[in-house]
């Protein structure tokens, strides 16, 4: 969803502790199969402080409900906004609200934009307890 609008098939990311990138993105694509290191982010991750980092919330999650390329775009921004923030965060799309607190048990935090381009914000003190937060505009 970040640039790599090629693959065609499964997609893959790599985390490590300290880093609010992915350290590794890829997937499969016509003709073959790939990955590539992001440096900036193995790079964060090996300066990080891990008894800090440790204790660093899970993340969140972006989900959208459409697969459209504007809502695409809405999500990934919403994104890279909360990784510049220092927060790891990831795009799911074409889940209905159900399925994203599904999908999104390692998040502390989900945001969903549904069918209307509305963006839901959800936390989750405990495993699967999700409590709405706010409402905003797209």
């Amino acid at each position: 969803m970040r640039g790599f609008d090629y693959y065609t098939g499964l997609r893959l990311r790599a985390w490590a502790p300290g880093s609010a990138r992915p350290l590794v993105v890829g997937g499969r694509y016509a003709g073959g199969a790939g990955f590539a290191v992001e440096l900036d982010a193995l790079e964060a991750s090996l300066d990080a402080d891990v008894a800090v980092v440790a204790g660093r919330a899970g993340g969140v999650m972006v989900a959208i409900h459409s697969r459209e390329p504007q809502a695409r775009a809405l999500a990934t921004a919403r994104a890279e906004a909360e990784r510049a923030a220092g927060r790891r965060a990831w795009v799911q799309a074409g889940l209905s609200l159900e399925a994203a607190q599904a999908a999104a048990a390692e998040a502390d935090v989900l945001v969903y934009f549904g069918a209307d381009g509305r963006a839901e914000i959800w936390s989750q003190g405990q495993p699967g307890a999700w409590r709405r937060a706010e409402e905003s505009g797209a």
